[in-house]
Protein backbone atom coordinates (compact mmCIF):
# COMPACT_ATOMS: atom_id res chain seq x y z
CA UNK A 1 0.00 0.00 0.00
CA UNK A 2 1.03 3.32 -0.71
CA UNK A 3 2.04 6.29 1.75
CA UNK A 4 -0.26 8.76 0.20
CA UNK A 5 -3.25 6.16 0.64
CA UNK A 6 -2.84 5.97 4.32
CA UNK A 7 -2.20 9.47 5.50
CA UNK A 8 -3.43 12.65 4.78
CA UNK A 9 -0.95 15.95 4.20
CA UNK A 10 -1.92 19.24 4.77
CA UNK A 11 0.05 22.72 3.34
CA UNK A 12 0.58 25.61 5.11
CA UNK A 13 1.33 28.66 2.68
CA UNK A 14 2.39 31.32 4.99
CA UNK A 15 5.02 28.59 7.08
CA UNK A 16 5.86 26.92 3.50
CA UNK A 17 5.82 23.38 5.07
CA UNK A 18 3.95 20.35 4.43
CA UNK A 19 2.46 18.78 7.75
CA UNK A 20 0.92 15.30 7.84
CA UNK A 21 -3.23 16.40 9.03
CA UNK A 22 -4.22 12.68 9.54
CA UNK A 23 -3.04 9.20 9.81
CA UNK A 24 -6.03 6.73 8.87
CA UNK A 25 -6.30 4.72 11.64
CA UNK A 26 -6.80 1.34 10.14
CA UNK A 27 -3.19 1.67 7.96
CA UNK A 28 0.30 0.68 8.13
CA UNK A 29 1.60 3.89 9.41
CA UNK A 30 -0.94 3.99 12.41
CA UNK A 31 0.23 0.25 13.55
CA UNK A 32 3.69 1.88 13.42
CA UNK A 33 3.04 4.84 15.41
CA UNK A 34 6.02 6.44 14.19
CA UNK A 35 4.18 9.37 12.09
CA UNK A 36 2.03 11.19 13.65
CA UNK A 37 -0.43 14.28 13.03
CA UNK A 38 1.33 17.54 12.84
CA UNK A 39 4.82 16.02 11.92
CA UNK A 40 5.91 18.14 9.20
CA UNK A 41 8.47 17.08 6.37
CA UNK A 42 11.69 17.93 5.87
CA UNK A 43 13.13 15.52 3.60
CA UNK A 44 11.79 12.60 1.30
CA UNK A 45 14.92 10.08 0.69
CA UNK A 46 17.34 13.28 1.17
CA UNK A 47 15.49 15.34 -1.26
CA UNK A 48 14.17 18.75 0.67
CA UNK A 49 11.05 19.38 1.38
CA UNK A 50 11.00 22.09 3.51
CA UNK A 51 9.93 24.44 0.87
CA UNK A 52 8.18 22.39 -1.42
CA UNK A 53 4.81 22.68 -2.52
CA UNK A 54 2.05 19.62 -1.50
CA UNK A 55 1.79 18.39 -4.65
CA UNK A 56 5.60 18.07 -5.17
CA UNK A 57 5.79 16.24 -1.77
CA UNK A 58 2.73 13.93 -2.90
CA UNK A 59 5.07 13.14 -6.66
CA UNK A 60 7.91 12.22 -4.59
CA UNK A 61 5.49 10.28 -2.66
CA UNK A 62 4.47 8.43 -4.78
CA UNK A 63 7.75 7.50 -6.77
CA UNK A 64 9.33 6.67 -3.97
CA UNK A 65 7.58 3.40 -3.18
CA UNK A 66 5.80 2.21 -0.62
CA UNK A 67 9.20 2.23 1.44
CA UNK A 68 10.64 5.95 1.05
CA UNK A 69 12.76 7.24 3.92
CA UNK A 70 11.30 10.60 6.01
CA UNK A 71 13.40 12.71 7.66
CA UNK A 72 10.60 15.20 10.02
CA UNK A 73 9.78 17.32 12.93
CA UNK A 74 7.61 17.30 15.35
CA UNK A 75 6.91 19.97 17.93
CA UNK A 76 5.39 18.98 21.53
Amino acid sequence: MMLSHIIKLISFSFQRCVVVQEVYPDGLIAMDGRLQPGDQIIEINGADMTCAPHSQVMIYIVEKGPDPSLLLTRTK
